[in-house]
């Protein structure tokens, strides 16, 4: 039972282990009862109907469509499931407060609107502060094209403006002004979160720090936009979110529509398909158009991933806002850490690190465990059970784990899931190097000292211990480190395992915790002095 004192303190447990929140010191768990009713609103658990709960589904168990989400292995897969949520989303708005099951679509109000500006300026594209201004702040009482009509007004002063982020603001400020019911910071927040709920849908690309619609899903866009009609009681709209809304590519027609626009920019990139498909079963189609939509994002992400060495110093400011916990308040400025995704952005930051630095053996979807979106951006987490990231190299191999926890929860946490991946990975490549790196913002004593000896206790082994390879290292650390590499035009991976291999030469004549993170920090330190004294002699 996920309610009552015990339900809430043991959820927020649950989700603080496995890493999906940092947990703090919320006595009230409130973190609990938000992530249940985020799950039950989206039709993922069932929610508390009352007297309609015997109709729809047992209270607070997993839901078709939130079954759904969890067999889902690719990530056009899990947007499908997001997608079905948030297309079932009905809100009635006839009251101060929004309430579920209405007349409402919020996902079709903003595809008509974003619709419109196509049609007139030929991109689809809404700022982060457009959407916050004006899409966010009104429902289908306001005619699309009158709010088009608002948001190209607002981009014709701005384009005037001296100072545009001053422009931005002093609009927030206004419009929080004008309508008066909550401060001008919940307009910011809300735009974030909800623009983060129409990515997820698979049907937005990134436009800054905005959206614009995705070419690929131009079928299922359409057809969205047609299909008007809301459930007609509550019963109905609760078993439609529960069980996962329709989407147009359920009708055959559609889905061989959406298989074909896939498969047109399969052979326009001259990427090989070669799928027997039945093009009379819609079930077919679907996972066939998820495989190629897959094999698209492979090719994307090939891509990126030679364009990360230009992107160097964007990759340290994402390292820099890690390390403060920042998220940036800038309207404009796309180098932002999303608020409460500051883990996911950690292992994705890194992962674009060492795709910078190359020579990388594994292809770079190999090197990760979190799944990304479109972008590239990450869809959260590396899931337990492994490493968050492994990089093959010509003569080794490097285990990395990052966490953002800094209490003395840091060893509890990581010291036997960290030890016991370097230990996994290292028995699958006997005879070959296998290090492990972890990273975090700072480091407890207990954790140096678990890494220091470097030994772990596998089942296998009954009872014997095995040795493991890890360093410590604190990010601002290996961030100096990394753009010393840049700057001086070495990003050569052996200039790193060299540091490693002499911190755990250095390892075992140290007793204390903390004199070996001192060593750490200095060798570490030494490396960047000779990078950069090296670069100025050339």
């Amino acid at each position: 039972m996920l309610r009552g004192r015990e339900g809430d303190e043991a959820w927020r447990g649950i989700l603080g282990e496995a890493g999906v929140v940092t947990l703090g010191d919320d006595e009230s768990n409130s973190v609990s009862r938000k992530w249940r009713g985020a799950m039950g609103r989206l039709g993922f658990i069932y929610e508390n109907l009352g007297k309609l709960q015997s109709q729809v589904g047992p209270l607070d168990f997993i839901t078709p469509n939130g079954h759904r989400l969890i067999s889902a292995e690719s990530a056009a897969a899990q947007q499908e499931c997001y997608l079905r949520a948030i297309s079932g989303m009905w809100l009635d708005v006839s009251t101060s407060r929004y309430k579920m099951g209405g007349t409402f679509s919020p996902l079709r109000h903003v595809l008509r609107i974003m619709h419109t500006l196509e049609s007139s300026t030929q991109v689809s594209g809404i700022s982060a502060v457009e959407f916050g201004l004006f899409v966010q702040t009104t429902s289908d009482d306001t005619d699309p094209e009158e709010v088009a009509r608002m948001i190209l007004s607002h981009r014709s002063g701005r384009s005037q403006a001296p100072n545009k982020r001053g422009f931005d603001n002093a609009a927030l400020h206004l419009v929080a002004l004008e309508q008066g019911s909550v401060q001008e910071s919940t307009y910011r927040d809300y735009m974030d979160m909800n623009l983060r709920y129409l990515k997820s849908t698979g049907l937005f690309r990134a436009y800054g720090r905005g959206i614009m619609f995705s070419d690929r899903k131009s079928v299922v866009i359409e057809g969205l936009m047609t299909s008007l009609e809301p459930p007609a009681s509550m019963v109905a709209f609760w078993t439609q979110l529960t069980e996962g809304a329709p989407l147009p590519t359920d009708n055959q027609e559609e889905a061989v529509a959406a298989f074909e626009r896939v498969s047109v920019e399969l052979s326009r990139r001259g990427i090989p398909e070669a799928l027997q498909v039945d093009h009379e079963s819609v079930a077919d189609l679907r996972i066939a158009r998820f495989e190629l939509e897959e094999r698209l994002s492979l090719d994307d992400e090939e891509k990126f991933s030679l364009q990360q060495r230009l992107d160097w110093e964007e990759i340290a400011r994402f390292m820099e806002l890690v390390q403060v916990r920042q998220s940036r308040t800038d309207l404009d400025d796309e180098v932002r850490v999303p608020s409460g995704e500051a883990p996911a952005y950690f292992e994705w930051t890194i992962w674009r690190a060492f795709l910078a630095i190359n020579s990388l053996r594994n292809k770079p979807n190999e090197a990760r465990r979190f799944l990304v979106d479109q972008d590239m951006r990450p869809l959260g987490c590396a899931p337990g059970g492994g490493p968050d990231l492994i990089f093959e190299f010509d003569d080794f191999t490097l285990v990395v784990e990052v966490t953002l926890t800094a209490s003395v929860r840091q060893e509890a946490a990581e010291g036997v899931p960290v030890r016991q991946h370097v230990h996994q990975e290292a028995v699958r490549r006997p005879g070959r190097g296998v290090y492990g790196l972890f990273l975090a913002p700072t480091l407890v004593p207990s954790t140096l000292e678990t890494f220091r000896t470097g030994t772990y206790f596998a089942p296998e082994l009954e009872g014997l211990s095995a040795p493991v390879s890890i360093v410590p290292v604190k990010l601002k650390t290996f961030h100096d480190l990394f753009v010393a590499m840049f700057e001086s035009g070495n990003s050569s991976p052996m200039i790193l395992i060299t540091i490693l291999k002499k911190c755990l030469d250095l390892a075992p004549n140290i007793k204390n915790p903390l004199a070996w993170e001192r060593e750490i920090d200095g060798l570490f330190g030494q490396s960047v002095d000779e990078l950069l004294q090296g670069s100025a002699l050339t």
